[in-house]
């Protein structure tokens, strides 16, 4: 009964009998609007940006071993098979390039991020870290690889920040921890 007579009242606001915006018209105690479409749909993205950030940055140990599956089990996929010398060098590759790339330009990054458009900036950096995986994998080159590891800690770090600050703009703070 009461979410109809909220409801009446928005539409007596908007001035008409439909409902134009995707957004919640329903308000909490707190005179915070209720995230609508657009933010959950920012969240489902920026969730599936972060799926495959995670995986990227994990595979480098799964590719160091990995011999395939079942019949089609062979050392010609293994990481440390393609580049051999990669095995006493390992932990530099699979972790300090990238490490190094990512922390230092992540300050770099955030101080950015409030002049620069996050949505540019969540783009490009998604779309440079896929490129990167892409070329580190497609190239057959041990220094190509280890340039596009630490290219993949670069623009890994430039998606922290406009993520955070896209779910801290579409969720007012009483919704923040469904967006977290």
């Amino acid at each position: 009964m009461q979410d109809q007579a909220r409801l009446q009242s928005f539409k007596a606001a908007a001035g008409s009998t439909t409902l134009v915006n995707m957004e919640s018209p329903v308000k909490d105690d707190n005179n915070e609007k209720a995230p609508g479409f657009y933010a959950y749909f920012v969240l489902g993205l920026v969730t599936l940006i972060r799926t495959a950030y995670v995986i990227n940055k994990n595979s480098i140990g799964y590719a160091f071993g990995f011999q395939g599956l079942g019949e089609m089990a062979t050392s010609k996929y293994m990481l440390s098979m393609s580049y051999p010398q990669i095995i006493p060098i390992y932990g530099i590759v699979a972790s300090l390039l990238f490490s190094a790339a990512y922390s230092t330009s992540n300050i770099f990054m955030s101080s950015q991020s409030k002049k620069w458009n996050k949505k540019w900036m969540l783009a490009l950096g998604t779309l440079g870290f896929g490129m990167s995986s892409l070329i580190a994998g497609g190239v057959n080159s041990f220094w190509v690889f280890c340039i596009m590891r630490f290219t993949f800690g670069l623009c890994s770090s430039a998606i922290n920040a406009p993520i955070y600050q896209l779910i801290a703009t579409n969720f007012p703070p009483k919704f923040r921890a469904t967006a977290n």
